[in-house]
């Protein structure tokens, strides 16, 4: 679990209900305060923007389902993303009926890499 500190940045991604009405898709916040078991982060340095995460799965604490993905950089973005563009392109791949257009060898690569 990465340390949470006062001031870092962190970015929240609108999901679930959030998601259908927000105007960005990804929000700067800094961390506003730590607990032992929440921490707080809020924009701008603004109080009607705080929002409230457990320390222990990331998630925002609240009575409903979480609005709010949280992410310590861009970066982990990024990474998401890629990665579920390439889990999509290989289930196409392999979902096709018939023959997989591969060679031996190629299978025999894949296979090394995934087993």
């Amino acid at each position: 679990m990465k340390s949470i500190l006062i001031d870092q940045k962190v970015y929240l991604k609108p999901i679930n209900n959030a998601a259908k009405c927000a105007t960005k898709l990804l929000e700067e916040y800094e961390v506003k305060s730590v607990g032992n078991k929440y921490f707080y982060v809020w924009q701008n340095k603004e109080d009607w923007t705080i929002k409230k995460f457990n320390i222990e799965t990331l998630r925002q604490a609240t009575e409903c389902p979480s609005n709010y993905q949280l992410y310590f950089s861009k970066q982990e973005i990024q990474d998401e993303k890629e990665t579920g563009i390439l889990i999509k392109n290989i289930r196409e791949k392999f979902s096709l009926y018939g023959k997989v257009n591969l060679s031996l060898e190629q299978l025999r690569q894949i296979w090394e890499i995934i087993k």
